[in-house]
């Protein structure tokens, strides 16, 4: 009899003949059942009870870990469910403390005898059923053949027995490549086939054979069946094999280790799954439950050896149908599977292999298809869709699921939970029957769907499919005293995952005073994955929840009225008198288009393993990283992250928005800096996507201010100098310039990848590929030949997207230098840079006339001195060129000692003396025609013979005349020029 709740919860992997359970207070869902048909008896000691109904109130150790410190009074939803169920159990008899039959077993009346005259006679056996009968002759078939025939004898069912020959197959085969994968359901034998083959594998020389579970503990009936096949073999203990059971206490000295020493030295070793990368030596592995471990841990278990895989495909086992939807499907395509290991692992065949005969139960068994009914075990298998066509995601509707009608016991409630369930088993998550108890009686937790069209005209009765089922559970709103003593204590109550985690994580005693919701679970419909749904599902979800309207209705009340009609009816009624029955419940499904949401959140967030997938989902949807723990879950091997959105408030300011803003950039801050610890061997494209760099072709119009979604302020020329030297600088605009080659900077790129990343340099624009590179080498400090490896694209090609990358940090970190010194420049009086439009500086004023005035004046001014300067110009020119010396004789007798009136004179030249010089000239050095004729006028006969120098005087003269023009016009033009300065000056 089942009393003390320690051993009830040892019970759940022990079976038994016959149950005798008062668990009502101390029980767990999560139980299995008596085996071979034997009886289950519930004596709930009802002395004190007047109605069975009492049972539906009766609080259990349970909900303890159900409560928060806002949420106390829990609703026992599951024990109403759990009583009225007992009358679809035949093989269950609710007595009272006198062992008098209750009503609610009004079946166990019509028990009769199985007894006929031939058994009063003596005693006879039963009829063999037609697997029994082929069972037999398989046995028989196989008993010579040694060591398959007294491995198969110990086979319980035919199907069992199948499977080990399937096993034994592979193994004599020696095949490295090949992985067998059995799935079935509760108590089908899958643990003893493994452990025969085990102990076949032995018998065919396997030296080192692995055996690997998510516990030691998960492997007593592995090892159990080993044993019993070096029985069925003749070995002895001590004499050919030990056993060698674990040192740790908290593993209740379990076996772990069996040395065979018949022949030669053989091992049968346990390994943890996370131990994979000791397994080069294998020969054999085999995996037990292999949907509890995480699916990348399994595909790096398989390598080059035989591998056996077996997994529970519904119950506390297992984690639904992850295995069969993710992995196997991968092993058929032969993609992703034994990628750590090369060689033959690229390549491997499958086989799949299932049980279907149970041995735990009989066949057709009452209790295990109560157990499946109540306990939702049989909704591994989701439901196809019944609808003719898909209907658009926002042609959707989300309703809100009043838990009072689900678990009521009604004929509609178990169709549709059977829905919901079947989601949550075929989703990535992992599935227990307690999961039930908590959807039930959770005092914080709501359930929501999505469901297709309805039209309201027609009559049908049908149940709408559901397309997407999501569980949320109401967090924070704690009180100011316990959050602080709390974090002065290091306790952390249960509940409130989110505020209590991100209290003690950022050390923030405000943020658990917020009111938030967190996404427990959301599932898709296997058919409508990838489509959209669940996003619309989250969208129309926050929506809801950002209502601006509240109803005079609430969840609270609804509550209250549900617990006062349950007590009404516990009253009534006599307990060997009364026939419980489903009460009347309010409706099923409320859209939330008309329900008033239950809170005024101030923010919605998740929490889940960490994958590229669902983190992507995720941020779709507006969901920010806030947290991501640094180490990895044991019995997933994922990171558990939490994320969160801002809810906008219906009044004034939201008052989660600044801090949670705050959070994300803490949070970017501290996880770069961790990229090259704990988080080293994540994703490259995982990280980049988790740190979310700014985008490549938005240009910020606020480059130079705050970023508005972080506290992180950008970098200045001296905020930059403490992290980078000036010869840093200068090394990375060498290298920029292709100058010095990359080893020269590989100590400065960590620095200046965090400075990017963390959005401190908001002016500085790279591609999707530069920031993934950048996280990989700077931050995770691989080599570029493992990033090539990544991201399957050649080194130098991103050797080249890498210096551009830094080539525009340097020429950044160059114009925060620049711009540092503009602004001593400007503090000194020095700067050059035009005033601001509309400011007036000190003892000035504004400008009265228009800007096109001045100008005109301006214009005026200088075109006026130009003209002046232009006079003075040409009046030094004027007959310049044709002037005769003073000194010449000719001159002088021309004027006969006075100036004529006209101011003319006329010179007489004697033609013989010209063309004599002009011969002498012609023989000399042969003078231009032009120089001779001014030769013959600027001289006399008495002067001819200096004609030569008194040319090269006037050439001389001619040259600074034209000198002196080209400066005249270059002045001119220098006038204009600066005309064009003061014009644009003044117009700046």
């Amino acid at each position: 009899m089942l009393r003390d709740s320690g051993f009830v919860g040892r019970s759940q992997n022990l079976n038994f003949m016959v149950c005798l359970g008062d668990i009502f207070q101390e029980r767990s869902s999560n139980i299995r059942a008596p085996q071979n048909g034997g009886a289950l008896q519930l004596s709930s000691l009802l002395r004190t009870m007047d109605s069975l109904k009492q049972l539906y109130n009766l609080a259990m150790d349970a909900h303890h870990n159900l409560r928060t410190e806002t949420h106390i009074d829990t609703e026992p939803r599951f024990n109403e469910r759990l009583v009225l169920s007992l009358k679809d159990c035949s093989s269950c008899l609710v007595v009272d403390d006198e062992l008098n039959i209750l009503p609610l077993s009004r079946h166990a009346k019509a028990v009769k005898s199985l007894k006929d005259e031939d058994e009063e006679e003596g005693d006879s056996e039963r009829p063999k059923t037609a697997n029994e009968k082929e069972l037999e002759e398989l046995k028989a078939t196989t008993a010579e053949a040694v060591p398959l025939g007294p491995i198969v004898a110990t086979s319980r069912t035919l199907d069992q027995a199948k499977a080990v020959m399937s096993f034994v197959d592979a193994i004599s085969e020696k095949s490295l490549n090949r992985t067998m994968a059995l799935t079935a359901a509760r108590g089908r034998g899958k643990s003893a086939a493994l452990g025969l083959a085990i102990s076949a594998a032995v018998a065919y020389g396997y030296s080192n054979i692995f055996v690997t579970a998510p516990s030691p503990e998960n492997l007593s009936t592995v090892f159990e069946f080993i044993l019993k096949g070096f029985d069925a073999l003749g070995m002895k203990e001590h004499q050919e094999y030990e056993l060698v059971q674990a040192e740790n206490p908290e593993l209740n000295k379990a076996l772990v280790r069996v040395n065979i020493f018949k022949d030669h030295r053989q091992t049968v070793q346990y390994i943890s799954p996370s131990d994979w990368q000791h397994l080069a030596q294998a020969e054999l592995l085999v995996v037990d439950e292999a949907a509890a471990i995480p699916l990348p841990i399994v595909k790096k278990l398989l390598g080059p050896y035989l591998v056996l895989l077996a997994s529970t495909v519904n119950g506390y086992e297992g984690t639904g149908r992850a295995l069969s939807l993710k992995l196997i499907e991968d092993l058929k395509a032969g993609k992703g599977v034994g990628s750590a290991k090369k060689g033959p692992s690229s390549d491997r065949t499958l086989r799949e292999l299932s049980l279907e005969e149970p041995i735990r139960y009989a066949p057709g068994d009452p209790v295990e298809s109560w157990l499946g009914r109540l306990l939702c075990l049989d909704s591994a298998q989701v439901p196809k869709l019944q609808m003719s066509s898909l209907p658009l995601p926002a042609e959707c509707s989300l309703f809100w699921v009043n838990r009072d009608a689900l678990f009521s016991y009604h004929e509609a409630s178990e169709k549709f939970l059977f829905k919901m369930m079947s989601l949550f088993v075929s989703s990535h998550y992992k599935n227990s029957p307690n999961d039930l108890l908590l959807m039930a009686d959770a005092p914080a937790h709501h359930l929501l769907v999505l469901l297709p069209p309805i039209d309201a005209a027609s009559n049908s009765a049908e149940l709408p499919e559901v397309l997407v089922a999501i569980q949320i559970c109401m967090e924070g709103a704690l009180s100011q005293d316990s959050v602080k003593a709390s974090l002065k204590r290091g306790l952390r109550p249960s509940g409130d995952l989110i505020p209590w985690t991100l209290t003690q994580h950022f050390l923030h005693d405000g943020f658990g005073q917020l009111s938030g919701a967190r996404i427990v679970r959301i599932a898709t419909h296997p058919a409508l994955q990838r489509k959209g749904y669940a996003s619309e599902a989250v969208k129309q979800m926050i929506a809801w929840f950002e209502q601006k309207t509240r109803g005079v209705a609430s969840f609270g009340e609804e509550g209250s009225r549900s617990k006062k009609s349950k007590a009404s009816d516990a009253s009534a009624g006599k307990l060997h008198e009364e026939e419980l029955a489903p009460r009347e419940v309010p409706p099923l499904l409320e859209a939330t288009a008309e329900v008033p949401p239950p809170y005024d959140l101030d923010y919605v967030g998740t929490s889940f393993g960490l994958t590229y997938e669902l983190f992507e989902f995720w941020r779709r949807s507006g969901f920010r990283p806030v947290y991501l723990r640094q180490q990895p879950h044991s019995a997933t091997g994922e990171h558990s992250c939490i994320l969160l959105r801002t809810m906008a408030p219906l009044e004034g300011e939201p008052r989660a928005e600044p801090v949670i803003d705050h959070f994300v950039a803490d949070f970017r801050l501290r996880f770069l800096r961790l990229l090259q610890g704990p988080f080293s061997k994540q994703p490259t494209r995982l990280a980049l996507s988790v740190v979310d760099p700014p985008p490549a072709d938005i240009a910020r119009e606020d480059a130079d201010g705050e970023s508005p979604i972080e506290s992180q302020q950008p970098l200045t020329a001296a905020s930059l100098l403490q992290f980078l030297s000036r010869d840093d600088i200068h090394r990375l605009e060498q290298y920029g310039k292709n100058l010095v080659e990359y080893a020269l900077v590989l100590d400065i790129v960590p620095t200046l990848a965090t400075l990017f990343l963390s959005r401190r340099m908001p002016a500085v624009r790279l591609s999707t590929l530069q920031c993934a590179i950048l996280v990989a080498v700077g931050c995770q400090h691989r080599s570029f030949d493992e990033v090539a490896q990544d991201f399957n694209a050649p080194a130098s090609q991103l050797l080249a997207l890498f210096n551009k990358a830094m080539h525009k940090l340097s020429n950044h970190c160059r114009s925060l230098l620049e711009r540092q010194v503009e602004e001593e420049g400007e503090a000194e009086g020095l700067s050059q840079r035009p005033m601001q439009s509309g400011e007036v500086v000190a003892g000035g004023s504004f400008v009265q006339d228009s800007l096109k005035s001045d100008q005109e004046i301006a214009g005026q001014k200088v075109n006026k001195k130009l003209q002046e300067k232009r006079k003075d110009l040409l009046a030094s020119l004027t007959h310049e060129r044709f002037a005769v010396a003073p000194s010449t004789e000719d001159f002088a007798e021309a004027l006969g000692g006075s100036t004529p009136a006209s101011g003319i004179v006329s010179v007489k030249k004697k033609r013989q003396a010209e063309e004599a010089v002009n011969a002498g000239g012609r023989k000399a050095g042969k003078k231009p025609r032009k120089f001779r004729k001014r030769c013959r006028r600027s001289r006399g006969g008495d002067h001819e013979v200096k004609s030569e120098e008194v040319a090269s005087t006037e050439l001389a003269e001619a040259k600074h005349q034209l000198k002196l023009r080209g400066r005249a016009e270059g002045k001119q033009k220098a006038v204009c020029f600066l005309a064009d300065t003061v014009t644009s000056t003044l117009h700046n």
